[in-house]
């Protein structure tokens, strides 16, 4: 039996199929089409459609595992410390949950900003067909994530070190998963709203670890005035923070994710 193999000719004048890594996504569906529970594709299936996306591709899971695995060398570091098994708690998420942000809000940039790089936005809308449900579906996986990351950091933490304060605990927990999810939806809503990872990773890596500290020393403002430097209070401070102090950057990133919605509306893909 013969076999014959014939390639694609390659725009660049190379014999040879054209490979790119893309996420892998289910086929959009025909107009009209209907899903296997015969309903129309709602926010259900928007949701399924990017978990897919994003489970296919190995970013997500190394960025998350490094987010943890940083969580768990800190925590480690702190039992080889003098100190009682609250305050060793306590000192090993000084720093950390800033750089472990900083870490999930790069997964929540990707999830917008590779439907761009990889041309792969039109076939999401074609898929989804409610823009509303496609950045209601984004929005809802990239804070999905942040919350596991932080539940999951807190809880090796607390089995590595055994504090006793479970009040401490809790209240370190609830702070560094709103800092978290926060952080990574304000990097998700610039993603979508400039197109450009580049710029949303900037925004999210020097604004809390630049431009308010900078802004603290230059005009001497108070923590409390500043969208991150104000939530971060919670796990750093939190005998003294207060629970009002995420509301300013809860604000902004809702500003945002309200004005990528509109955007994407209202503009071709």
């Amino acid at each position: 039996m013969n076999l014959r193999y014939d390639t694609h000719h390659d725009p660049r004048g190379v014999d040879g199929p054209t490979v790119r890594h893309e996420p892998v996504r289910p086929a959009p569906p025909r107009p009209g089409s209907r899903d296997s529970s015969g309903a129309r594709p709602g926010f259900g299936a928007a949701l399924r459609y990017e978990w897919t996306g994003l489970r296919t591709l190995r970013a997500p899971w190394l960025l998350a595992g490094a987010a943890l695995l940083l969580q768990v060398l800190v925590a480690v570091y702190t039992m080889t410390k003098d100190l009682s098994a609250a305050e060793a708690f306590d000192q090993s998420f000084a720093l950390t949950p800033k750089l472990a942000a900083l870490l999930v809000a790069a997964i929540g940039v990707n999830v917008f900003a590779t439907d761009y790089r990889n041309k792969t936005i039109t076939t999401t809308l074609l898929a989804v067909r409610s823009r509303t449900h496609v950045v209601l579906a984004k929005t809802a996986l990239t804070a999905a994530v942040g919350a596991v990351v932080s539940l999951a950091a807190v809880a090796i933490t607390y089995v590595l070190l055994r504090p006793g304060d479970l009040a401490m605990v809790s209240t370190v927990g609830a702070g560094l998963l709103l800092y978290v999810v926060l952080s990574a939806l304000f990097g998700l809503a610039l993603a979508g709203l400039t197109r450009s990872s580049a710029v949303a990773l900037s925004a999210v890596l020097l604004v809390p670890l630049l431009l308010e500290p900078m802004l603290v020393l230059a005009s001497r403002l108070e923590l409390a005035a500043l969208p991150f430097a104000a939530t971060a209070q919670l796990f750093q401070n939190p005998d003294a923070a207060s629970w009002w102090m995420p509301l300013p950057l809860l604000g902004i990133t809702a500003a945002l994710s309200v004005a990528t919605t509109v955007l994407l509306s209202r503009r071709d893909a």
